[in-house]
C-alpha cells in the first residue's frame, strides 16, 4: 500500500487480486471534478459555461460530450490562471482595430470577456424563453449560441 502512495506498486500482485469490474474501471475517466472549479463563483455560471459547451461537444455514439471530459473545469482553470488574466500579453492601450493578421485587442482580460459572455447568454436566454440557458430545449441553445 505503501509504494502505491508513492507511486511504485508492483502491478503484479495487483492483478492477482483485482476483479473483472476492477479491471472495466481501470480506464473509465474519473468524473469527480467538484473541487477543480477555481475561477467561476457563481454555479449559475458554471451551469451555464458547461451547457453551453456540452451543446458545441455533445455526446454522442463515437465518445463522451465536454461534460463528461472535464471541458468546464479546464476552462475554469485557464481562465484562473495566467491564460485567463493575459499574463503573456501587452495589456497597455490604445486599443485600435488592427489590421486582419493581427490578434483581437482589447485592455479586458479573458476571464472577463468569457464571464460576460456567459452573463449574456443567461440573460438572453431568461429574457427570451424565461428559462435559464441550461434548462433551455436544444433548439433555442443552439440560436443562442450563435
Amino acid at each position: 500500500m505503501g509504494s502505491q502512495f508513492w507511486g511504485t506498486h508492483d502491478t503484479a500482485q495487483e492483478t492477482d487480486t483485482q476483479t473483472d469490474d476492477d479491471q472495466a474501471h481501470d480506464h473509465a475517466p474519473a468524473n469527480d471534478y467538484t473541487e477543480a472549479r477555481m475561477f467561476f463563483k457563481r454555479q449559475e455560471d458554471f451551469r451555464v459555461l458547461s451547457a453551453a459547451f456540452e451543446r458545441i461537444f455533445p455526446e454522442d455514439d463515437l465518445g463522451p460530450g465536454a461534460i463528461t471530459l472535464g471541458v468546464p473545469y479546464y476552462i475554469d482553470k485557464q481562465l484562473a490562471g495566467s491564460y485567463g488574466q493575459n499574463a503573456r500579453e501587452y495589456m497597455q492601450g490604445p486599443f485600435a482595430e488592427g489590421a486582419v493578421t493581427q490578434d483581437f485587442q482589447s485592455g479586458m482580460y479573458r476571464q472577463d470577456i468569457f464571464l460576460q459572455g456567459v452573463r449574456r447568454m443567461q440573460s438572453i436566454s431568461r429574457n427570451n424563453f424565461n428559462e435559464a440557458f441550461f434548462y433551455l430545449e436544444e433548439e433555442h441553445q443552439v440560436n443562442i449560441l450563435k
